[in-house]
């Protein structure tokens, strides 16, 4: 609100300024040119305009200027995100790979066994054999007996 009373009060005054010198001619040298007798309020008019010109200029070199440099901030801290989450990467793969090479150094030791030796009955103990397996009746019907030549299938 302050800065609508301020504007209001300065255009008053520069109105007033116009009209109290409509009647006032001056020379005036522009770069060289000498003009005689020229309106004080066109020479007013014309400097305000430049001004103008020139503030705007201005203020268009530091927009473009801002907008440039906060591309720049964004980037350079999306550059420093990605830094960071390679860094992390790089971090979780070295880990991985000194994981993975662990069990290729080290020797294995007589009491481990594979995944598959508790199934087949080779355990270092009756416990790690699992179950034991089911007797077979003493006396099969006629047409299923034993035959010891093919292992035992009939």
């Amino acid at each position: 609100m302050a800065r609508i009373i301020f504007s209001i009060i300065f255009l008053v005054a520069v109105a007033i300024l116009i009209v109290m010198n409509i009647g006032s001619a001056a020379p005036v040298n522009v770069f060289g040119w000498k003009i005689e007798e020229l309106s004080v309020t066109v020479v007013a008019l014309v400097s305000f305009v430049a001004g103008v010109i020139y503030s705007f200029v201005f203020y268009l070199i530091s927009y473009l200027e801002r907008g440039t440099r906060e591309r720049m901030a964004k980037r350079k801290k999306k550059l420093k995100d990605q830094e960071v989450e390679l860094k992390t990467r790089e971090q979780e793969v070295g880990d991985l790979a000194q994981r993975m090479q662990e069990p290729a150094r080290q020797p294995r030791s007589s009491g481990t066994r594979g995944a598959l030796a508790g199934l087949f009955g080779r355990g270092s103990s009756a416990e790690e054999a699992g179950p034991a397996p089911a007797e077979e009746p003493a006396e099969l019907p006629a047409g299923r007996r034993k035959n010891k030549k093919n292992g035992g299938r009939s």
